[in-house]
């Protein structure tokens, strides 16, 4: 009963911790790799991309990359793309800590039922992907570990 429970309890902690990871380890059920792009299944629904310029579905672009910036997709709640813009410097191109836990510079956040929600949020102080506890799409409320709120730009 004990190892029950243990096995129980291992299995919730990791289904909460993988609610928000980087895309690619984040359980999306990677479905194959193409000569430029790799495909992931989300829900039930394949979703390519690159991981540096353009994440799609099914002949649809639900994101391309118009900026300098270099870029990391992260998928939240299999629902959700964040993509994270940080600056492209020289700098920032040698760090050899991920994504995750550097200082954002601006976060979009897709809805990936309904490509058109988008919500755009800018930084001014040291804000990591890795410390978002939430997001509530309903008021695009994102919600920190240490308690940071970003404030929403105007686009």
């Amino acid at each position: 009963m004990k190892f029950k429970i243990l096995i129980l309890v291992l299995f919730i902690s990791i289904k909460g911790h993988c609610q928000f990871m980087s895309l690619s380890k984040y359980d999306t059920g990677k479905y194959r790799e193409t000569d430029n792009a790799v495909i992931y299944k989300i829900k039930g629904t394949k979703y390519e991309t690159d991981h540096k310029t353009f994440f799609s579905s099914e002949n649809k672009m639900i994101y391309k990359k118009s900026t300098d910036n270099i870029i990391s997709f992260v998928i939240y709640d299999k629902r959700f793309l964040f993509v994270g813009y940080y600056p492209n410097t020289q700098e920032q191109r040698m760090m050899a800590i991920p994504y995750e836990v550097r200082a954002l510079g601006k976060l979009e956040v897709i809805d990936l039922e309904d490509a058109s929600k988008k919500w755009t949020y800018e930084f001014k102080e040291k804000s990591p992907m890795g410390n978002i506890k939430s997001f509530n799409p309903e008021n695009g409320d994102i919600t920190y570990c240490n308690h940071l709120k970003p404030e929403k730009s105007n686009q």
